[in-house]
């Protein structure tokens, strides 16, 4: 580490950290998600950026990352660090590196749609603004497959514009792809770079200072990079894995930080150096010493003040006893003053020589003179004495659960809280990091239900809190009182986890929302069940109208709104074929959507008739947000231009959404509990107070001051408030005051769980047939772990004892054989036993026949028993090169005549879902999805057969 690097402290600059970790035409990288709050912290604590000069960006399309780009990088006058983390793509040459954003989607073999191309779009503006001098140092660190190709274009002998201002970090070597992670931490590379930037390089040279020793620079982060991933491997286990990097031809180095946890041990130990100092000069100055020195003999006292002499000597050495600013020993030495100091008071306003002015100045003046010399050595440990510490603690890092329709808005405010006043120490230190987490509302309950698998994962089972949700909450905000109730009626006395509700954060009734376009009823604010709203829509409608929910497993008020419809809080439950009839209409979107926005994004894209006619049962503020179309991508995540506005009817038996804040606190964790409390007391106090109900009331919610409060925005999307009452109106089936007593909420989770159990009978036992690619090119991801059979085996825990399922081959001709035979199976344990004993055959396979065959068998059963359905495909689409000619269209054309979803689930990496393939185009004709290689592979197979089955119901 050279100190004459380039240091940008003092200058205007700015981190741009790009992160991509949801995709809507490949497959989402959760792991980039942990990538940002981490980053962003640790960069902040290190003492180059302030707190205003990090910002984290989730890009959807091209023209966002480039104007997000252009206004960043205008800002920064010193250092300009520009992080990407996503997937990256290249052509089949390796040419043509890109960075892909949200929308991104692969064209053919060779291009991308809406994707960010390295050499044409980024690379060029980061050249003009450094030739320009815009800046004074850029630097780019690219964690994505093919990162090294963007170094291609740095060419030897070649003289680029802005040549020495640019330099460039990448994950990998030229032309491999790189493994994600395991989706709850950071992806593995940005793991090793917070790791380094935080806790410090590796040295070899000890005869350093420490604020030396904690510097970051460029080239020697590369190198510790370089080692701390050169014994991993990249994508496909062959090649190692070799971080690269391209350095500015400056010739000098940048300085990117401080390393924060040596920073925060050279403050304790300039406290301790510092309290060590005050004591010596004090004793030096007689102040309180003589007391101090009882009973000790003036051998040991000489000794004492010769050892920090030794240390710190700055007066004469023939005057023993230590450093000059602490006077001599002469001055301090003789016998008849120190009696009189210790016989009599001390005349403070005397004028005459003596223990009083006089020997204040002999004192304050060495004082002064140690001080001054201290401030002349410059050094950090004087800094932080005086005018207070630069060297930051780490902030508590707290772990936030939140509802799927919440997130959005949650992730808004924590956004705004984190770099907010509130959070911030007098001296600029961060107090708390949040990383935030949406998992599906049944599984966040089941997590809490099973805490103790949080702490000690069991090998098996359908849910793994750690795997599938992440690391132990501190903070859950529920979309419902009545989620939590649930959470609470599972968890026993004594268990692991405890949650304490600190009342609502912000309130929206679920309302069913009916295009302008169809003739409704006006809005009901005063107690019309949701039964009889339906009833009305379809008496006012000669055309079919049908009615839309997102996932009830997913989201509260998907949850809330099936109790509604089933009557499952009423005096009389609908029947069974009301609700099977109900179901099969919303199944006309599928799959099941995740959450409220995702529903409505699908709905804009749907065709036509369901677009414009179908009514949706979704929170008021989304409608909101839906009916504002204005800067709709940025919003709500797609364009919603497609969308006719939606107007609210307000069912009486559908609970509103209040947003609960939930403290939780886990058994055993007791080591730093009390900083953990404090920190999420902050973090709540804030969220209720006016900056942070304002981030809620700017995306639609009513403010936390009740149920019926305002709001910025109306289902007109104007500034109204849409009325007193509708959100608990006083009936027989809804509470009469809020917030509900705990005896109606008891009633009201009884009443959830009946729904979601009935949700998951209503097509009646489902039916699922597995095709499994038995040929040699499976070899690779075969019989490892998250691999063809390991996917097969933990998938068949969702079903129950009435669903059906069973196993073919696709293998050479005939296309398929029978592994296990379509039927119901009570010998699950038997059934893994015959899948993992399956072996690979030295043969192709053809995935046409071999479909066409399954759904031959799947539309006959459907015929004699109804019933959900689902074939599951899985592949290395090794074999997709057998469709020749028309024979891709055509099989596409039967599976449209025959409505069964096909979940194509590809195990090769490299985009075996990407738009235009066989796969994905198979999968969307069907209805059914196609899933990419990846670290959620597993947990999403799982939850589509789920779907279809009937077991396990949560």
């Amino acid at each position: 580490m050279s100190s004459h690097a380039y240091d940008p402290r003092g200058k205007a600059n700015r981190a741009l950290l790009f992160g991509v970790y949801r995709y809507d035409h490949l497959d989402d990288l959760p792991g980039v998600r942990h990538n940002l709050g981490q980053l962003v912290e640790t960069l902040m604590a290190g003492g180059v950026f302030g707190a205003n000069e990090v910002r984290q960006v989730l890009p959807r399309t091209q023209l966002e990352f480039l104007s997000h780009l252009e206004n960043e990088a205008k800002a920064a006058e010193g250092l300009f660090l520009l992080y990407f983390a996503g997937h990256g793509g290249v052509d089949r040459n390796g040419d043509n590196f890109h960075l892909l954003v949200g929308e991104s989607r692969r064209i053919g073999r060779d291009d991308y749609a809406e994707a960010v191309s390295w050499s044409s779009h980024v690379l060029p503006r980061l050249r003009d603004i450094a030739e320009r001098r815009l800046v004074d140092r850029i630097v780019v660190i690219l964690d994505c497959c093919y990162a090294g190709n963007a170094l291609l274009e740095f060419k030897p002998g070649t003289l680029h514009r802005g040549r020495d201002r640019i330099s460039v970090l990448t994950a990998v070597q030229i032309n491999r792809r790189i493994p994600g992670g395991n989706g709850h931490e950071p992806t593995p590379y940005t793991k090793q770079l917070i790791r380094l930037l935080h806790d410090g390089l590796p040295r070899t040279d000890e005869d350093v200072g420490p604020e030396e020793a904690a510097r970051i620079e460029l080239i020697p982060l590369s190198a510790a990079l370089y080692e701390a991933m050169r014994h991993k491997f990249t994508e496909g286990g062959d090649d190692p894995w070799v971080p690269r990097h391209h350095a500015a031809e400056s010739r000098q180095d940048v300085l990117l930080g401080l390393s924060p946890r040596l920073l925060e041990e050279i403050d304790r130990r300039n406290a301790a150096g510092r309290a060590a100092w005050w004591r010596a000069a004090l004793a030096a100055a007689g102040i309180g010493a003589g007391e101090g020195r009882t009973g000790r003999g003036r051998r040991g006292e000489r000794g004492s003040r010769g050892e920090r002499g030794r240390r710190g000597e700055r007066g004469s050495r023939g005057e023993r006893g230590g450093r000059g600013e602490r006077g001599s020993r002469g001055e301090r030495g003789r016998p008849g003053e120190r009696e009189q100091r210790k016989g009599r008071p001390r005349k403070e306003s005397s004028g005459t020589a003596g223990p009083g002015k006089g020997h204040n100045l002999k004192v304050l003046i060495p004082l002064f003179t140690a001080f001054a010399v201290l401030l002349a050595g410059g050094g950090y440990g004087v800094y932080t004495w005086v005018g207070g510490s630069t060297a930051c603690a780490p902030p508590v890092e707290l772990r936030l659960l939140t509802d799927p329709d919440a997130a959005p808005t949650v992730k808004k405010a924590v956004a705004a809280y984190l770099t907010s006043g509130a959070n911030h120490t007098g001296s600029g230190c961060r107090r708390s990091g949040i990383s935030l987490v949406d998992p599906k509302s049944a599984d966040a309950v089941t997590g809490f239900q099973h805490a103790a698998d949080w702490r000690t994962p069991r090998s098996t089972g359908e849910l793994r809190p750690q795997r599938d949700i992440g690391a132990q909450p501190d903070i859950w905000i529920p979309g419902s009182d009545v989620t939590l109730a649930r959470a609470k009626s599972l968890v026993g006395k004594g268990d692991d986890v405890e949650l304490g509700s600190l009342g609502p954060v912000a309130y929206t009734p679920v309302v069913l929302a009916i295009p302008t376009t169809l003739a409704s009823t006006p809005a009901s604010v005063t107690g019309t069940p949701l039964g009889q709203l339906l009833d009305q829509l379809k008496r006012n409608n000669p055309k079919t109208v049908p009615v839309l929910r997102a996932d009830p497993e997913s989201t509260d008020s998907a949850q809330l709104a099936t109790v509604g419809v089933y009557g499952q809080n009423g005096v009389a439950p609908v029947s069974d074929a009301v609700v099977g009839q109900f179901e099969r209409q919303a199944a006309q979107l599928r799959p099941a959507q995740p959450d409220s926005y995702a529903l409505m994004c699908a709905l804009a894209g749907a065709d036509p008739e369901l677009k414009d006619n179908a009514a949706v049962l979704v929170p008021e503020q989304v409608m909101t947000q839906f009916n504002t179309h204005a800067d709709a991508k940025a919003r709500v995540g797609c364009d919603n231009n497609r969308l006719h506005p939606r107007a609210p009817q307000y069912p009486a038996d559908v609970a509103p959404l209040d947003l609960p804040f939930v403290h939780v606190t886990w058994k055993g964790a007791e080591r730093d509990a009390t900083a953990r409390k404090d920190a999420v007391d902050r973090f709540h106090t804030w969220l209720t107070g006016a900056a942070g109900q304002k981030v809620f009331t700017d995306d639609g919610y009513r403010t936390a001051g009740g149920a019926t409060g305002t709001t910025s925005g109306s289902a007109s999307g104007t500034a109204t408030d849409t009325g007193s009452g509708a959100v608990v109106p006083g009936s027989t089936v809804m509470p009469g005051t809020y917030p509900p007593d705990a005896q109606w909420l008891a009633r009201y989770a009884a009443a959830v769980g009946s729904a979601l159990d009935r949700y998951r009978h209503a097509l009646g036992p489902g039916r699922v047939l597995y095709l499994l690619d038995k040929s040699s090119s499976m070899d690779t991801y075969w019989s490892n772990s998250a691999g063809a059979l390991d996917l097969l085996s933990q998938s068949l825990d969702t079903f129950g004892p009435d669903d059906a399922y069973g196993v073919w081959t696709v293998v050479d001709k005939p296309p398929t054989q029978q592994l296990v035979p379509l039927g119901r199976h009570s010998d699950l344990a038997g059934i893994r036993r015959e899948v993992k004993a399956t072996k690979l055959v030295d043969e192709e396979s053809y995935p046409g026949p071999a479909l066409d065959a399954a759904l031959t068998e799947m539309t006959e059963r459907q015929k004699a028993t109804g019933g959900a359905q689902l074939i599951v495909y899985i592949t290395d689409d090794e074999d997709d090169e057998h469709f020749k000619g028309r024979d891709l269209p055509d099989l596409l054309a039967r599976i449209a005549a025959r409505p069964v979803p096909v979940e194509w689930v590809s195990l090769a990496p490299g985009g075996g879902c990407a738009a235009g393939s066989v796969g994905a185009q198979i999968a969307r004709t069907s209805g059914g999805r196609c899933l990419n290689a990846s670290s959620s592979q597993v947990s999403e197979l799982r939850d589509d057969v789920a779907r279809a089955g009937t077991g396990n119901a949560r």
